[in-house]
């Protein structure tokens, strides 16, 4: 592990707390967070996360991203 990481939030845990936000009322059409958690998902190519964060959030569920995505992880 590299000295500099240290101290340094995981991509994945930041997204993690970006979808928290997300769920607060006064938050959850902020378009600034939706873009950069779902900016975050496709980076990482996190098709389980996207298919649980547009359950939670109530989001509009992409079947052509899902699938794109979940190519990529096999």
């Amino acid at each position: 592990m590299e000295l500099s990481a240290e101290g340094k939030t995981p991509e994945y845990m930041a997204l993690a707390g970006i979808k928290f936000k997300l769920s607060l009322p006064q938050l959850k059409d902020n378009p600034q967070l939706k873009e950069e958690l779902l900016q975050g998902i496709k980076a990482g190519h996190m098709a389980p996360y996207y298919k649980e964060v547009c359950t939670d959030l109530g989001w509009n569920f992409d079947q052509k991203l899902f699938d794109d995505m979940a190519k990529e992880n096999q």
